[in-house]
This record gives structure tokens, C-alpha cells and sequence, in this order.
């Protein structure tokens, strides 16, 4: 009895030690040598960092796992379709398996999340399937109705509207019931962020429902990054309070292109009405805009207009090009740091051209005026 018990603890030893952590990706129609890479995007980073890579040879090939627990990730593959698999980086022996007869269809697994990824990827996809359907049968149907005035197209409008309502809250609840069926776990997480982009929740609500996670999960890896975003989010509509309509807006500094240090409560003095110009040489909307602030320049100037352009320049002479060769007379600043600069937190800059109608105290009276809107805002704020 007792060698027999040695025998079986030696094959348990044996198997445990030959079970690794690997990630196994088949596609039987890859050609030899294709490039396999496993990627994950770190929040802040703009590429994403690649974690491993290896080349397919005879269909498959594995890679090394050194995930430690459980994040999101994806398989790269340099084919001419330039595929990108979705899947969980966790511990074990993951497997990704690409459909022989369709090489846009894959199956995920080998581990715990991952086989539940899998399923409940199986369960939503049939409702993708027909609101995919619903749309390239009903798209344009929709488009044209939508401007309809008459009784009978209105009614059709409804009906294909809550035909397509109902498909999209079948995937909702299928989502809930992922969501609600892993709070004890990084999945439940994972899916929980789809809320920061809810337009029927508050960040707070959402701050709210993320903190009855448990502890351990908060502090996974997965869970410190949606406390990030959360905090971005917050911060961002801190900001755009502080830069709201009515408010005083943030002091800023930065210098002329001949090295001359400029503030802007230092340019307003004595000011009427200021536009606070946010652009740069590479942004093409910002330089098709340049024309119409020259013209609306010219035509309030002398009224009381003023305008200061900041610029998002990060090398100097595409910055003096650009004002020469667009005519741009009046004061330029830029600290050359493109997105780094200080003025893009500050007035939750998300994109350019931006721009602030301001007052001679600072205090904002329109944002991101454009086209013939910025003569109206400009002709409205001189009261003339």
C-alpha cells in the first residue's frame, strides 16, 4: 500500500511539473514564419508594449506566458489581414485556436477567464449577428425615415427603432449577467469598465458601483487601471467646471517665437475682447480655420478684438512657417512641448483647434467658436 502511494505522488509530481505556462495559437492556413506577437496597452502609453513573439511553423506556434495575473491582452499577427486576437493574460496554458474554415472566427481557452471569455462570447454573438443584420438590412431605411415628417414614417421609424432597442438591451443583459456573475474577480472588472462611457451614469455613480469590488480585486492589476481611468475621467470634468462658460479662466505661460516670456492675464490688460487661439502647424482643421480668424481679426480689430495664438508646435520653424504663410498678425506663444504643454491639462484640451472668447478680466464668454459662429460670438461680446 505504502509503494503504491509513492507511485501515484511520484506521477503527480511528474505531471505537475510538466504542466507550464504557455500560450498555444494554431491557424492552420498561417504560412511559415508569419510573426506572432502577444501585445498590452499600459494605460498612458500610446503603442503597445509587446510582451513576446514568436513565428508559426507547420500552423502553430507557443509562446511564452509570464502573465502573473489576470489582464487584458492581444494576439498580433503579421498576416495580410493584419488580425488582432482578444484574450486573457493570465497564468496556465492558454489556447487560441483560429477556425479553419473562417479566418475571422477564433476560440479562446485553456484557462479559467479564458473559458469563460469564450462563452460569453458565444452567448452575445448571435444577437451581434442580427444586429449586424438589422442594420444592413434596415441602415439606409432608417436614414431616410429619420427626416420624415409624415404620420406613417414616423410610426415605421419607431418600429425599426425598438426592434433594434430590443436587440441591444438583449446584450446589455447579457453583459449584466457576465458582469454580475465575476464581481469576486478581475472579468467582472473588465466588463465594469464599459460603464465609464455610459451617458446615463455620473463618474460618481460609477466611482460608487466600482468600490463595492472586493479589496483584492481592486488592487489587481486590472483593478488599478479602472481606478485610473475613473480618476481621469473626474479630473477631466473638473476641469471643463473650471473652464465652464462664466468662469475665470486659468492663467497661462509661454513665450513669442523672438524668446519674449508672455502671460496671458499680462496680454489682457486693457483688453476688451480676447480669443485664446489653441492650434499648431500639423493640425490641418486648425489651419483651414486660420482664414476665417484672419477675417474675423480684420473686421473686429479695431473695435476691440484681440487674439493670442497658443500654439501646440513641438519644433520651431513649422511654427514660424505656418504664421507667415497663413498671416497670423497678432501675438504668438508656444513652449513646444506638443501635447505635454501645460495648457492642454489646464483647459482640457482633448483635441485642436480650441479656442476661449474671453473678456479683459478673464472671465470666458464662448469656447470653440468656429466658422461664421466666431464673428456672431465676436460682434455679440463688443455689443455692437
Amino acid at each position: 500500500m505504502k509503494k503504491l502511494s509513492i507511485l501515484f505522488l511520484s506521477i503527480f509530481t511528474i505531471v505537475s511539473c510538466s504542466k507550464k505556462n504557455s500560450i498555444e495559437f494554431e491557424m492552420d492556413k498561417a504560412a511559415d514564419d508569419t510573426k506572432v506577437e502577444v501585445v498590452i496597452s499600459e494605460p498612458g502609453q500610446a503603442e503597445p508594449t509587446v510582451i513576446t513573439s514568436g513565428k508559426i511553423k507547420e500552423g502553430k506556434v507557443v509562446l511564452e506566458n509570464s502573465f502573473t495575473e489576470i489582464e487584458q491582452a492581444f494576439l498580433r499577427i503579421d498576416d495580410e489581414m493584419e488580425t488582432t486576437i482578444y484574450f486573457i493574460g493570465e497564468p496556465g496554458e492558454i489556447k487560441i485556436v483560429v477556425d479553419p474554415k473562417d479566418s475571422e472566427k477564433y476560440k479562446i481557452g485553456g484557462t479559467t477567464s479564458n473559458d469563460k471569455i469564450q462563452a460569453f462570447i458565444d452567448e452575445l454573438a448571435p444577437y451581434q449577428e442580427k444586429v449586424g443584420n438589422f442594420l444592413n438590412e434596415n441602415g439606409a431605411v432608417l436614414m431616410q425615415l429619420s427626416s420624415a415628417t409624415d404620420e406613417e414614417s414616423q410610426a415605421q421609424f419607431k418600429a425599426l427603432q425598438d426592434e433594434y432597442q430590443k436587440l441591444n438591451e438583449k446584450m446589455t443583459e447579457i453583459s449584466d449577467k457576465f458582469e454580475a456573475a465575476n464581481k469576486d474577480n478581475a472579468l467582472g472588472v473588465i466588463m465594469f469598465g464599459r460603464h465609464l462611457a455610459d451617458p446615463d451614469k455620473t463618474i460618481e455613480e460609477v466611482q460608487k458601483e466600482f468600490d463595492q469590488f472586493p479589496e483584492a480585486v481592486k488592487n489587481s492589476k486590472i483593478g488599478k487601471e479602472t481606478q485610473k481611468r475613473i480618476n481621469e475621467v473626474l479630473e477631466r470634468e473638473n476641469v471643463q467646471k473650471k473652464i465652464a462658460v462664466g468662469s475665470k479662466i486659468p492663467n497661462f505661460k509661454a513665450k513669442t517665437p523672438e524668446g519674449k516670456e508672455v502671460t496671458l492675464y499680462e496680454y489682457l490688460d486693457g483688453k476688451k475682447v480676447v480669443l485664446i487661439d489653441v492650434w499648431a502647424s500639423w493640425c490641418g482643421p486648425c489651419r483651414q480655420e486660420n482664414p476665417n480668424v484672419v477675417q474675423t481679426f480684420k473686421e473686429f480689430n479695431k473695435q476691440g478684438f484681440d487674439i493670442i495664438g497658443y500654439s501646440l508646435d513641438k519644433t520651431e520653424q513649422p511654427w514660424l512657417d505656418a504664421i507667415q504663410k497663413d498671416n497670423l498678425t497678432w501675438t504668438q506663444v508656444s513652449n513646444l512641448q506638443f501635447w505635454n504643454d501645460p495648457i492642454v491639462a489646464d483647459y482640457g484640451i482633448e483635441g485642436i483647434p480650441a479656442s476661449f472668447l474671453v473678456d479683459g478680466n478673464g472671465i470666458i464668454i464662448a469656447k470653440d467658436l468656429r466658422g461664421p459662429q466666431l464673428a456672431e460670438g465676436v460682434k455679440k461680446a463688443l455689443k455692437l
